[in-house]
């Protein structure tokens, strides 16, 4: 009688939550079909973004898989791929929709989720989240914000039901058709649970190649990434660019370290032929971890890579250098490699990367050499289907300690465009992250997790304003 009662409640607490939100949606739903059945569907009709108009960011990965964007240029032609680009981005990164808002109702399931005391358990859970977003300017200046607030609540796991807070922002400025400025910065806030780091919501732009960042800990993370890159091009062969990169990491307990990162570098490249490139970097990553003073410098210096650009589509590249890092008053020496290929069509994007070099590790310090594995496809199917499979591997020692920081994401998605403002997405995502001599107070660095989730998601598009 125990366990019904308990049941019963929980079907209870479950109904009381779900009512309004349902109710919301299928008001929406109803004013979608009423839309479609009343609007001509012109033949060729899509919603994809024009390659004028197309945002560096429409390629960004839910699970952070570092994507160099979506965009080549290919004679005097420019293809747009959209083979990462979600039926989101189809709406909010569209300069001609000025501003608009969307609403993501999610059914998940999670293996693992954190629970007082270190133990775990599984537990389903139900996902809301409502967005704004807002377009101003179509051609040299272009400003791009959303922002979304979430609440997850947890049925077997009711006191880890939390909020999540989502900001992002883009500017890009064209000083002439050959001198470009871009500025972004995302923020997010939320539990640091399984599902937070899956989430298709999140606009965070993680960097992939800096540090490996502990996936989970009981409590709330807060992190911020703000970008920006000036670039030039000089004649049609040689490309000039400078950047900065800065990073906050910030933990509501002292269980790990809030940090700050800052990264600046140069970038040079020279088209050789049509279809060799040469290119090579300088950057300098310092990691600040508070009430530390372990900090962590590394300068990477790329003296020479090559891009390979093979016939329909496919392109390989490979590169290699050194770093020198500073940690402890200490300075290493080590090896800079990376190499890729990736292949990249109207529909179809594909990209695959392997990068040696020394990190940092987020969270707790200490200087690493680490193998980082990327793969990342995505394919638009047809105009309502599109679907997607991403995974890292991520491999950090130690030399110092013998410590070990193994990590493995991985995951896909299917969407489907049901109508031109409703779509249901399936994700399903494991994560595995193992250390090794790593002694942290209250703080289980073993986990691995599998999650499943399925939902709906209205998005309406911008009203325009009087002009357009």
């Amino acid at each position: 009688m125990s366990s019904l009662s308990h049941k019963t409640a929980a079907l209870d607490r479950i109904r009381r939550t779900l009512w309004i939100p349902s109710l919301c949606l299928l008001w929406m739903t109803a004013t979608g079909l009423a839309q479609e059945a009343t609007t001509p569907d012109k033949q060729g009709e899509e919603t994809d973004i024009q390659s004028a108009d197309q945002d560096d960011s429409a390629g960004q990965e839910p699970i952070p898989v570092p994507i160099q964007g979506s965009e080549e240029t290919k004679g005097s032609e420019a293809i747009v791929s959209r083979g990462l680009q979600t039926f989101n981005d189809d709406i909010f990164h569209n300069v001609n929709n000025r501003f608009g808002f969307s609403l993501n109702i999610n059914e998940a399931y999670s293996t693992n989720v954190p629970t007082t005391g270190q133990t775990q358990q599984s537990s389903s859970f139900q996902s809301y989240l409502p967005r704004v977003f807002l377009n101003l300017g179509k051609k040299k200046s272009k400003l791009h914000v959303d922002v979304g607030a979430g609440y997850r609540q947890y049925n077997e796991a009711a006191t880890f039901s939390s909020w999540d807070y989502f900001g992002n922002a883009q500017y890009s400025y064209e000083f002439s058709k050959n001198f470009t400025f871009d500025v972004s910065n995302q923020f997010t806030s939320s539990y640091a649970d399984s599902y937070s780091f899956i989430s298709q919501y999140s606009p965070l732009q993680y960097n992939l190649y800096t540090s490996n960042e502990l996936l989970f800990n009981d409590e709330r993370i807060n992190r911020d990434s703000l970008y920006a890159e000036l670039s030039y091009l000089i004649g049609k062969r040689i490309r000039l660019g400078v950047f900065s990169h800065y990073e906050l990491f910030g933990y509501s307990q002292n269980t790990l370290q809030s940090s700050n990162a800052l990264e600046v570098g140069g970038t040079f490249s020279f088209k050789v032929t049509k279809w060799l490139s040469f290119n090579s970097s300088i950057s300098s990553y310092l990691e600040s971890p508070n009430g530390s003073d372990s900090n962590a410098r590394i300068n990477h210096v790329q003296l020479g890579g090559f891009s390979f650009s093979l016939s329909k589509g496919w392109k390989v590249s490979a590169g290699g250098g050194i770093d020198v890092a500073q940690y402890q008053d200490s300075t290493q020496l080590g090896e800079n490699i990376n190499s890729g290929i990736s292949y990249l069509s109207r529909n179809i994007l594909f990209t695959g990367t392997y990068q040696r070099q020394f990190t940092s590790a987020i969270g707790i310090p200490g200087l690493f050499m680490s193998d980082i594995f990327g793969v990342a496809l995505g394919h638009r199917m047809t105009r309502r289907i599109s679907a997607r499979v991403d995974a890292y591997y991520y491999r950090s020692s130690q030399q110092s300690t013998g410590g070990m920081l193994k990590t493995f994401s991985g995951g896909g998605g299917l969407s489907f465009a049901l109508l031109r403002a409703l779509v249901a997405n399936l994700t399903a995502a494991y994560q595995n992250q193992q250390a090794q001599n790593f002694s942290v107070p209250g703080l289980g660095l073993n986990f691995n997790c599998f999650v499943v989730s399925a939902g709906l998601q209205y998005m309406w598009p911008s009203l325009k304003f009087t002009g357009d």
